[in-house]
Parts: C-alpha cells; structure tokens; sequence
C-alpha cells in the first residue's frame, strides 16, 4: 500500500506527447506572419520553460516523496537543489526544441515537393524583381528627362554665345578698321611735314604692331 501511495501519477506517461505539442505550438508561432512574430516566439518560449518546470517539479517532488517513504531521505528538502530537477528540466526544454526544429524542417522538405507552392515562390521572387527593375526604368527616365532638360539649358546658352561672339566680331572688324583708317592718316600727316620723319614713322608701326599683337589676334575678326 505504501508503495501504491508513492507510484508517480499516470498522466506522466503522457509528457512526451505534452512535449510533442509544447514544440508544435512553437513551430506554429514560428511560422506565423506578422511583425510580432518573435514576440510570440518569446512568449511561448518562456511559457514552455515555465510548463517544464512545474512538470520537473511534480517529478522530483513524487521522487522525493518515494524516498521519504523508503526512508532514503528525510523530510527536510528543497527541489532546487537536486540534480534530477535540473536534469527533467533541461532534457523537457531540450525535447520541446527539437520537435520543433523536426517539424520546421519537415515543412521545408515537403515545401520543396509542394510544385504549387514552389511555383508561387518563384512567381513572387520574379514580381518583387520585376517591381525592382520597373523602378530603376522609371528612375532612369527620370534622371534621363533632367539631363536632356540641362543639355536644352546648354544647347541655348551656346546659341546666345554665338550670337553674342558674332556682334563682338563685327564690332572688332569694325575697330580694325578705324584704327587702319586713323594710322593712314596719322601716316599722311606725318608725311606732310616735310621732315625725315623715319624714325617716328618705325614708332608708329612698332606701336600698331603691339597694339595688334596683344589684342587683336586673340579674337576671330572672319
């Protein structure tokens, strides 16, 4: 009867399937959409550490109790101190994780043999390309319709240039030739005095020439 007394409830038989289903529900908030995704993962995380504890607990206190009936322990006890807690607690949390890694990975393979569903991947991957390169085209537009606006700016700024260069040519044609006109006659005058006016007439050419060489032949007079 003692012993009858102290036999661990039956329900334990069934951890593993309390475990399988630990790790299913994990799975589940793994795999569900949305930001909170990981908050839901935390949550069931800490829920399943919490569960396993409390079953680890019931274990070790059940054990403890068989011992106190066989007389192998006394009835001073604390369960944080004792190994199998520990070793119940670990192994549950352990088991938990990996069922849900067996099922994670279970849906990946039979995702890969799921042609519908891999189609539709494909599908999406090629959209979210499409919509990627659709935005690049549209940018580049974009920047193509503000460069023909700056070579337009450009190709007008070059028009008033010329124009600009034409009236500045005429004007110097024009100053050509009134210095021409002017040096004749300064030429005639100097020829009139009567005088041997070489020397000042090589000053006069010499000063046009100058007078040629730094202005003139740096602006086109055709």
């Amino acid at each position: 009867m003692l012993f009858s007394t102290a036999v661990p409830s039956p329900n334990l038989t069934c951890s593993p399937v309390v475990f399988f289903v630990f790790g299913l529900i994990l799975h589940i908030a793994f795999e569900s959409p949305g930001r909170g995704r990981w908050l839901k993962v935390i949550s069931v995380l800490l829920f399943i550490l919490l569960a396993d504890g409390f079953l680890a607990y019931f274990i070790e206190d059940k054990s403890h109790q068989v011992k106190v009936l066989m007389a192998m322990e006394g009835t001073d006890y604390h369960f944080y101190t004792s190994a199998v807690f520990y070793m119940v607690l670990i192994l549950g949390y352990c088991t938990c994780l990996g069922w849900s890694i067996i099922l994670h990975q279970i849906k990946e393979e039979r995702g890969k043999l799921d042609i519908e569903k891999v189609a539709q991947i494909e599908t999406r991957i090629r959209k979210e390309k499409r919509l990627v390169l659709t935005n690049q085209i549209q940018d580049l537009k974009a920047l193509l319709l503000t460069h023909q606006g700056k070579i337009e700016g450009l190709n007008a700024t070059i028009g008033q240039l010329r124009r600009k260069r034409e009236r500045i040519s005429l004007s110097l044609s024009d100053l050509h030739k009134r210095i021409t006109d002017f040096y004749d006659g300064w030429l005639s005058y100097v020829n009139l005095r009567g005088r041997d006016n070489s020397a000042l007439k090589t000053d006069c050419h010499q000063t046009l020439q100058n007078f040629y060489a730094d202005h003139l032949p740096r602006i086109n007079l055709n």
